[in-house]
């Protein structure tokens, strides 16, 4: 794809992967979606994680507050990329300000 898109990724560039989570939670009914929401272990990403391993999604949200993107709008962004033709862009992350907060989203922008 890197040479399709003429991309060379650097050193500290972030590449993004759509796997398609969001696009199939769109096809879910209410009652489908329901039924998701309780599991203790969703398995939407397909990684299964052995008892006793460490999940760093805890580690990078809630006690580094690092954004990860799991939840961004890549269908979106790469329908712009492909309206514009380009595939490279200033990636920024603006969480909200929340003293004392435990969770903020993203408030991610791509800058082209």
């Amino acid at each position: 794809m890197c040479e399709v898109f003429k991309v060379s990724p650097k050193k500290g560039d972030i590449l993004f992967i759509r796997a398609g989570v969001i696009t199939e939670w769109e096809t879910f009914t209410p009652t489908q979606k329901r039924e998701y929401a309780p599991q203790k272990e969703p398995k939407h990403a397909g990684v299964y994680l052995k008892p006793g391993e460490v999940s760093v999604h805890e580690y990078l949200l809630a006690d580094w507050g690092t954004p990860i993107g799991e939840l961004s709008d890549l269908e979106a962004l790469a329908k712009l990329c492909y309206e514009l033709g380009r595939y490279l862009f200033f990636l920024k992350f603006m969480p909200l300000n929340m003293p004392e907060g435990v969770s903020s989203p993203p408030n991610a922008m791509a800058i082209f």
